[in-house]
């Protein structure tokens, strides 16, 4: 009876082992930070949804925005369960809003606009800047001291 073919295999899984790694108070607030910038800018979509009485003018880039959210929480799913690739793709995405926004301030210069009224707007403080700056500091943590969290091989 010792030949069973319906009994377990002996191999542990790997990812059991990352699990069971202790997450370091650095990756642990990067991700209440990350996770802090999307209520900011979930909390002002729909404070803006509300002043224009939920009519959707740009219905791709509501959909382009809601797809942002949903990867920033893969992205902090998969931080928190250890995996180092998502450190990479939140980089590229914060340097990317940084070039936008720096892109954007030129632009209005370049306009004319006053670029100190634009800058205090409620649309460039909590849907641009803030998050932005949350994100850099996690990526600081994520990077510098949870880094050797992230390159640790599971036991």
């Amino acid at each position: 009876m010792e030949n069973n073919p319906y009994t377990p295999p002996a191999a542990g899984v790997a990812d059991i082992a990352m699990a069971l790694r202790p997450r370091p108070r650095a990756v642990n607030i990067a991700l209440v930070l990350i996770g802090g910038a999307l209520l900011i800018q979930l909390l002002f979509q729909l404070w803006h949804l509300q002043q224009m009485n939920f009519q959707i003018v740009a219905p791709m880039q509501t959909a382009f925005a809601a797809g942002l959210f949903l990867l920033y929480g893969l992205l902090c799913q998969q931080l928190a369960q250890g995996r180092s690739w998502p450190r990479i793709v939140l980089l590229i995405l914060t340097l990317g809003g940084f070039a936008s926004t720096c892109f954007a301030i030129g632009y209005a210069r370049n306009l004319d606009i006053p670029v100190g009224s634009l800058m205090t707007t409620p649309v460039f403080l909590f849907n641009r800047l803030l998050p932005m700056i949350l994100n850099f500091i996690a990526l600081h943590l994520l990077f510098f001291p949870g880094g050797t969290w992230f390159r640790q091989e599971p036991d």
